[in-house]
């Protein structure tokens, strides 16, 4: 397994963004999930819990961008 320090830039941009596109992908599936349920008027503990981990998945999305858009400024 490679350590980030070995990476160049550009391989950092690509692997972050290879992991913002999956946690984007899963993020939709899960706001599908969330508003069929909300359709049915079927609400749970959880799924206040998971309404709280799409949001902090959002805020993970917005510092992963960063982290991608400066690592292309190095390049």
């Amino acid at each position: 397994m490679q350590h980030f320090d070995d990476l160049s830039p550009g391989e950092i941009a690509a692997l972050l963004r290879r992991f913002i596109d999956e946690r984007v992908a899963a993020m939709a599936e899960h706001r599908s999930y969330l508003n069929y349920r909300q359709r049915k008027r079927i609400a749970t503990i959880t799924d206040v819990r998971m309404e709280r981990e799409y949001e902090q998945d959002r805020n993970l999305i917005e510092f992963l961008e960063y982290l991608e858009r400066e690592a292309k400024k190095a390049l």
